[in-house]
């Protein structure tokens, strides 16, 4: 508590500062900035304060911090320690809070109830998978820990895929205007924002993102007519947009589509595409690569098939890449379907060939297909 010092005379000792701020001796940095907080928030002109007050704090909290050991600062040693204290209590902090927000998605969340509801909309098998941010991810943040997990709910050939995104966050009592006794301590400490997003019919729809505080927010992701409301999937899967096809529909149909029946068999793996960056797609297999580029040209988006390998005859490695360039192909949804084809023709004529081994082949069937897909 604060002493009935006189606020309009300067702070002219260590003893005055000590006597201002309530405090019995010199603290250690943490205490010190601690202490300068707690009362900045009622000295605060903003906060009720005055000048006055806000000007003694100030010169209270630089002559304590000259007065700590080494002489106007913590030492090396000091200032390390104080950081791997905080650091300690960050970690214990966070992982409490992840046990709690995990606890909290996986009751707000119901896989069951989320199939049982789409399939009012979507007349396919549906599998569900399930991405959330790991315990030791959240123990290394140096900040508030926030959980994220990311829901994708798809059809066999990936045509049709639901994105579900939730994402929750620690808030501190102070930031939501409740007190403790107004709600139980679980509800003031996290909020969560849900974003939902829908490929189908070859394009990329955007349902909407909300953002919900305490115990609603949990309440209300557990009646998924709150996220994924029915009028607007009715719409979706009416097939009644008018949609234009972008760039971000062509990217996803690639990234989902294409690997929708990827298969891995161990050492002689299948070609894969991967998403580099925004406007490549690269598909690979061991030392061999199938590349699609993406360009404009006269304002009309294009892609170009290359194939890149680097064997010799004997199938050995070498230092020059060699390939095979196709025609432009659009960016519209018909040529999507003939590339998803063609990368599917590829897996199939090299499955049974040796990376090493068979080079020379594996280049003359990706060739051979490419050219026959998309001719010069």
């Amino acid at each position: 508590m604060v002493t009935s010092l006189n606020l309009f005379e300067n702070i002219k000792s260590v003893g005055d500062a000590l006597t201002f701020m309530g405090l019995p001796a010199v603290p250690n940095p943490v205490d010190l900035k601690t202490a300068y907080r707690k009362l900045a928030m009622t000295m605060h002109p903003d906060q009720g304060g005055t000048d006055e007050q806000m000007k003694d704090l100030i010169a209270s909290y630089s002559l304590l911090s000259k007065a700590t050991p080494g002489g106007g600062g913590a030492s090396p040693a000091q200032a390390k320690q104080s950081w791997d204290d905080r650091q300690a209590k960050q970690k214990e902090k966070n992982g409490r809070d992840y046990d709690a927000m995990l606890d909290l998605f996986n009751e707000a969340f119901d896989q069951h109830a989320l199939l049982a509801y789409l399939a009012r909309f979507i007349k396919e098998p549906l599998t569900v998978e399930i991405k959330t941010t790991t315990r030791q991810k959240a123990l290394d943040s140096t900040y508030d820990a926030w959980f994220m997990g990311n829901v994708e709910v798809s059809n066999p050939d990936k045509t049709t895929v639901v994105y579900l995104s939730y994402s929750i966050h620690p808030e501190t009592p102070k930031s939501n205007g409740l007190g403790g006794g107004d709600i139980d301590e679980r509800d003031v400490l996290f909020s969560i924002s849900t974003g939902t997003e829908i490929y189908f019919a070859k394009r990329k729809q955007k349902v909407g993102q909300r953002d919900w505080k305490w115990r609603a927010g949990a309440k209300a992701i557990e009646d998924f007519e709150e996220i994924l409301p029915p009028a607007r999937m009715k719409k979706i899967f009416s097939g009644a947009t008018t949609k234009v096809f972008k760039r971000a529909d062509m990217k996803l149909g690639l990234e989902k589509e294409v690997n929708a029946d990827y298969q891995s068999s161990g050492t002689n793996e299948q070609f894969r595409f991967d998403i580099c960056g925004y406007d490549i797609v690269r598909q690979k297999k061991g030392q061999s690569y199938v590349v699609l580029t993406r360009s404009v040209f006269m304002r009309t988006p294009v892609y170009a098939f290359q194939f890149i390998g680097t064997f010799n005859n004997l199938g050995k490695l070498i230092g020059q890449n060699i390939y095979a360039q196709s025609a432009y192909i659009e960016e519209t949804e018909e040529n999507l379907d003939k590339i998803v084809a063609l990368i599917k023709q590829i897996r199939k004529d090299t499955e049974a060939y040796d990376e090493r081994a068979d080079g020379p082949m594996i280049f003359s069937v990706v060739k051979r297909d490419i050219l026959r897909a998309f001719p010069k």
